[in-house]
């Protein structure tokens, strides 16, 4: 039986390195890859951006399907924002058209359901809308934040819990609840979504099955880890006008003013019509970052 043909955008990023490494014996992979990156993969390259229309062409013969997960990520500036997230989107759905490429799995973000928007929520969501209007066999998902051994958003959280000894740095209260998603479960998702087509012109919450709050979260980590610390709450505000400085100073901060700003707010979202439409079965969130911190 031939393999279904899929193109992937994003693939040398943390979500779709692993998404790779998924499918590199499900389908037949091509990849539309940046001519600085490489992949580490027998999936197909083809070396171009989402902004050239003969290399988008070239990747999009004879595919059956498009998983669509490149976007700025952890970029302040609106900009680069809107060419990627919004220009770049379009682009690859005309190009779709004009290779009869009717299939689209696109990975939005939890940002885009945020009542305080940054350029990176505001572009996601527009990128919906381009998806949506399109006459493309959809399906989003809206991902909360992807933990693994590679994940930016992790990486921060451990940096603020190891930073200093005894003491942990918390942001406001610390009680807004968290729904991390491992980036396993994104990369199965995705997969189930291609494979069963009552997912299609549907839009999912994409998370773990467990909602935590921050202080719960970061001593969820400490346990792991072996350690105790003392949580230590900053106000909010000092965040954000420190997060605010560092942007105007560093193009890719290590923190944004998004990130502040989405832990002033409760993630809660509803992964009940994922589990019912594909079988979406999300491992726990500790089994999980016991499987990524490598804990007992």
């Amino acid at each position: 039986m031939m393999k279904k043909k899929i193109m992937v955008t994003g693939c040398t990023g943390f979500i779709g390195s692993c998404f790779l490494e998924r499918v590199k014996d499900k389908y037949d992979v091509v990849c539309l890859v940046r001519e600085n990156k490489k992949i580490t993969s027998k999936a197909k390259a083809v070396y171009g951006s989402l902004s050239d229309a003969e290399k988008l062409d070239e990747a999009l013969k004879d595919v059956d399907a498009v998983v669509h997960l490149a976007a700025a990520v952890g970029v302040v500036n609106s900009n680069e924002n809107y060419e990627s997230n919004v220009k770049g989107t379009k682009n690859l759905v005309e190009a779709c058209k004009r290779n009869n490429v009717s299939r689209i799995i696109y990975t939005s973000s939890v940002s885009v359901t945020r009542k305080k928007m940054g350029a990176y929520g505001r572009t996601k969501l527009m990128g919906e809308k381009v998806i949506t209007e399109s006459d493309m066999e959809y399906t989003i998902l809206r991902p909360t934040m992807v933990y693994g051994k590679k994940s930016r958003g992790l990486k921060r959280i451990l940096k603020y819990v190891n930073m200093f000894p005894g003491i942990v740095p918390i942001v406001g209260s610390g009680r807004n609840l968290r729904q991390p998603v491992y980036v396993y479960d994104v990369c199965e998702a995705i997969v189930k979504c291609l494979e069963n087509g009552i997912s299609k012109r549907k839009i999912y919450d994409l998370a773990g099955p467990d909602q935590i709050s921050f202080n719960d979260l970061v001593d969820m980590i400490n346990e792991i880890q072996g350690k105790k610390k003392i949580k230590i709450h900053v106000p909010a505000f000092i965040c954000n006008f420190s997060s605010s400085l560092i942007e105007k100073i560093l193009k890719n901060p290590p923190f944004t003013s998004e990130n502040i700003r989405s832990l002033s707010e409760d993630v809660r979202m509803d992964i009940s019509d994922l589990r019912n439409d594909v079988n979406y079965d999300p491992i726990k969130l500790k089994d999980g970052l016991k499987e990524v911190l490598g804990g007992h």
